[in-house]
């Protein structure tokens, strides 16, 4: 049996600073190969450490020290491909970590945030319970699990379970705190809220509203959902809740200025005081689509993307044209020469609404140029790992910086 260190017993981000040195390229034994993986680990070089880890794993196949440091370099791997949005490389380089060191809490609790990050609450679910089977006082696990029942819709066990991480919190105590603040808004809130379900959504409602308008809603969500779901060919794995405020109740909640329309934080949030029945309830459905191709973004990309991008996609799901872009434009005196100017002003200010008008004039241009597979194309390589600007570039056949000056001259 080979001998060595439980690589997992070490930080894996001191993994990345120490200096490369030239180890033997041949090993004649486990123990050897394992011992050239721990030293190119501890050198940073994670990748040249996997492969000898593998090797010693194949001259010693029921080494736990060996597993435990080949997982322990996958998992290493995997933090990598999650920063950069590589989450099939993460998944399967987890999993396999995971066959490797089944009693390792900090690789179920990766899987977890991985799976929870696409929007499948149910293996995130199983994941995180894994972990806090092996790790029952982890704060990590606890403030996950947290998050999972939130999303679910189950408050008082999020309130448990976000309380139960907190003492441990560490660096992570603000944010855990903050969640709890957001639930001593919501639940007086929405303690009367009446429900509704249809077969992608649960909609909670302010009691005063009539039902007709809750049942509007989840019938223009839902053809909302059958149109996002044919253009980015994949959709969230989880009913998606949504939540219908009067103006009063989403701006104590939310704390959004009064200019905002709808919110999606993982939930939809609309403000629909006013209206009386089922045909008022018909001009929620450009907000509703807008919201809800959020929802469809952070499934297929949940990594970052540019926010111009973010809300050109939903201003062209929520119906708006270049014309209509263009009036806005053109009307208000100004234009943008860049996107991230755009991108900085959709973050609230004087220029927002021209701002949201220009992002939606930029991916109007994009639909244009190769109709929605342009945008789909680009999604799909940034959910690969792409930077943007590389995945615009591969998906469109030109530089972002070419494009970003075509769409600036149709400003004029």
């Amino acid at each position: 049996m080979a001998a060595g260190r439980n690589l997992f017993r070490i930080p894996l981000a001191a993994a990345s600073v120490l200096l490369a040195a030239v180890f033997p390229a041949l090993c004649a034994t486990a123990p050897e190969a394992n011992e050239a993986g721990t030293a190119l680990f501890h050198a940073g070089r994670i990748a040249e450490a996997a492969a000898k880890f593998e090797e010693a794993l194949a001259l010693d196949p029921d080494s736990p020290v060996i597993r435990g440091n080949l997982a322990a370099s996958l998992a290493a791997l995997a933090q990598g491909d999650l920063r950069t949005g590589g989450l099939d490389e993460a998944r399967d380089r987890l999993e396999r970590a995971a066959e490797l060191a089944p009693a390792e809490a900090s690789v179920q609790l990766l899987l977890a945030s991985l799976h929870f990050r696409r929007g499948d609450l149910y293996e995130a679910r199983r994941r995180v319970e894994r972990a806090l089977e092996i790790a029952p006082e982890s704060a990590e696990a606890r403030e996950l699990s947290g998050d999972l029942h939130y999303q679910e819709g189950s408050l008082e066990r999020a309130r448990r379970e976000w309380e139960a991480a907190l003492p441990a919190a560490g660096r992570r105590a603000h944010a855990v705190r903050a969640k709890l603040d957001r639930l001593d808004r919501e639940e007086p809130a929405e303690a009367g809220f009446g429900r509704d379900i249809s077969r992608h959504f649960t909609v909670q409602f302010d009691g005063p509203l009539p039902p007709a308008v809750a049942r509007t809603a989840l019938r223009l969500l839902e053809e909302a959902y059958n149109r996002l779901w044919r253009e980015f060919g994949r959709a969230p794995q989880h009913d998606i809740p949504v939540l219908l405020y009067s103006r009063e109740l989403f701006t104590e909640v939310t704390r959004s200025p009064g200019w905002v329309a709808g919110t999606y934080d993982g939930k939809i949030r609309v403000p629909v005081g006013g209206l009386a029945g089922a045909t008022d309830a018909e001009q929620l459905g450009p907000i509703l689509a807008h919201e809800l191709t959020h929802a469809f973004i952070r499934a297929n990309v949940p990594g970052a993307l540019p926010l111009w991008f973010q809300e050109g996609l939903a201003g062209h799901f929520q119906g708006v044209t270049a014309e209509e872009a263009l009036h806005v434009l053109r009307g208000g005196g100004s234009g943008f020469s860049r996107l991230e100017e755009v991108s900085a002003a959709l973050r609230g200010g004087p220029a927002v609404g021209a701002a949201y008008a220009a992002a939606a004039l930029a991916v109007a241009e994009m639909v244009r140029m190769d109709g929605f597979w342009l945008p789909r194309r680009t999604l799909e390589r940034v959910a690969a790992g792409e930077t943007f600007p590389a995945a615009f570039h591969a998906a469109a056949g030109i530089e972002l910086a070419e494009f970003e000056e075509r769409w600036s001259r149709l400003q004029r």
